[in-house]
């Protein structure tokens, strides 16, 4: 059960709970990809501007970056004027959602404390062990900076000609992921986009005033689009964002067309509009849950995505490690609802310590076993697609025979977005009647030839470095010795005729 009690909440949250959902509409209000709210929502969009300075400061991988993170994660940007923050979504949950949202109650008695989101981020931030139930506890002690909220490689495939494609792991700010950085939009953020939709069905039942109703589904849409994306239409930090990257990695959309999970989550909040304008109650639940189960997509795929990284490709990087982890724990709630045995399974193969003795197909099958309980299909999830366009990954296919969409935007060298779904591919796979996912040992087959490339091109680095540093000491060199020329010169010049140079000699001291 939840543990209701503890500090008290400071005046300014009590008042931030009192406002949260009463905002009132300016004259015209700026849409968001097709949905335009009725209430000024900018502050709650703005949101994702703290998301990106959380990011931008773990990039820095070190304690300085972290502490920097942490008090933006508590307290909001500097420039910010609002009240809410990262925290706020997680600790102001209590108040706003318990007893009118079946989703966060089932989050709350999984483990064991309604502030669970925060607890779970403050004890990345911190490196210990959650102290929520026993048998769902994580522990961030297993974990250096990088893994709790650090840097991500970014994966860079090569195309070696006569060779293979070679995978390079290169640390670039632009990419960061972990523990922190995946654990406040899938904790935090999807959990307060939910509660306010729930929370709109509660009240157009029991109130009947569904002007309030839309503002909270105004609310849920700004947060889960963010402001980023609304200016832009792309990019941002939020679920639109995740939803989109992973959607393209696991074959359901093309690189610049909203993804098939995107669209109906659009379509289904202007429905819920609909619904509110019309006071259609019973039809508003129904497209609620929708949502919801359309929002658990990307947390199914970012579960398959990292372990398979962790079991099939070897990554044991601790930011790969620390992904899953962030993504179990936003996944496994709604998974134990269906099933305490394969949630307790998925647990354990991702939890700090043991995700890289983990099995991808356990997972997997896990996983696969619940969507229909979940209320996902597999044309929605999809499956972990070759950046080069042969078809899925080796054992990565999509369930149901679901094939990958055609692509006409890949390049022989690609770029992974910094998920760890991202980072290369072996063998291309299109699935037979039959077929079995292990295909690791022929990447490690292929780890030889891996190995020798790397070798020769390091070789190459260093010959070419050396090359540089002997063209530059030449060059010095022969400017010395021009400037000797040159003195002599003009020591030549100052003599008198007989040999006499001494003031030619004083001259050049």
């Amino acid at each position: 059960m939840a543990k209701i009690g503890g500090p008290s909440l400071p005046m300014a949250c009590v008042c931030c709970i009192a406002t949260l959902f009463t905002q009132t509409a300016s004259a015209a209000e700026k849409p968001f990809l097709g949905y335009t709210p009725d209430t000024n929502v900018d502050e709650m969009a703005a949101m994702d501007l703290d998301q990106r300075s959380i990011v931008a400061n773990l990039a820095a991988s070190d304690e300085e970056g972290l502490t920097e993170a942490k008090n933006i994660y508590m307290l909001g940007r500097e420039d910010a004027a609002g009240a809410m923050t990262m925290k706020r979504l997680s600790t102001l949950a209590e108040e706003a959602f318990l007893g009118v949202s079946p989703t966060y109650q089932d989050f709350v008695d999984y483990f064991g404390d309604t502030d669970y989101a925060d607890q779970w981020i403050s004890a990345a931030f911190g490196g210990v062990q959650t102290s929520m139930n026993d048998d769902v506890n994580v522990d961030f002690g297993k974990f250096d900076v990088e893994g709790r909220g650090g840097m991500y490689c970014n994966v860079v495939m090569i195309h070696v000609r006569f060779t293979h494609h070679v995978q390079f792991f290169i640390p670039t700010p632009s990419t960061t992921t972990a523990a922190i950085r995946w654990g406040v939009p899938l904790l935090n953020v999807w959990m307060f986009v939910v509660g306010c939709l729930e929370k709109a069905v509660v009240n157009c039942r029991l109130t009947g005033d569904n002007a309030i109703s839309i503002s909270f589904l105004d609310k849920a849409v700004a947060l889960y689009t963010g402001s980023e994306t609304r200016e832009a239409g792309n990019y941002g930090f939020f679920l639109y964002t995740l939803t989109q990257t992973e959607g393209y990695k696991f074959g359901t959309c093309k690189k610049d067309e909203m993804s098939p999970v995107n669209k109906k989550i659009f379509e289904k909040f202007r429905s819920v509009k609909s619904n509110l304008s019309e006071n259609e109650c019973t039809i508003l639940q129904t497209n609620v849950r929708d949502i919801k189960e359309l929002m658990t997509v990307l947390l199914v795929q970012g579960v398959i995505a990292s372990m398979y990284e962790l079991d099939i490709h070897d990554d044991f990087q601790e930011t790969t490690q620390a992904m899953g982890t962030a993504f179990a724990a936003a996944v496994l709630p709604l998974l134990h609802a269906c099933s305490e045995g394969y949630a307790m399974m998925v647990h354990k193969d991702l939890s700090p310590g043991l995700a890289t003795k983990g099995s991808y197909e356990v997972v997997k099958f896990a996983l696969e076993q619940n969507y229909d309980c979940l209320g996902i299909k597999c044309e929605d999830v999809g499956g972990l697609v070759d950046v080069r366009g042969n078809g899925y990954l080796a054992g990565a296919e999509a369930c149901n025979g679901v094939m990958p969409v055609k692509r006409d935007d890949l390049l022989s060298i690609a770029v992974g977005s910094g998920s760890a779904s991202s980072s290369g591919s072996k063998s291309a796979y299109v699935p037979p009647a039959s077929t079995s996912y292990f295909a690791k040992s022929k990447s490690k087959n292929d780890t030889t030839t891996y190995v020798i490339i790397i070798a020769v091109l390091s070789v190459i680095c260093v010959a070419f470095g050396t090359t540089l540093l002997a063209c530059m000491f030449k060059n010095k060199k022969k400017a010395i010795e021009n400037e000797v020329d040159n003195n002599r010169v003009f020591t030549t010049a100052g003599t008198n005729g007989n040999g006499d140079n001494e003031a030619a000699d004083k001259e050049i001291i």
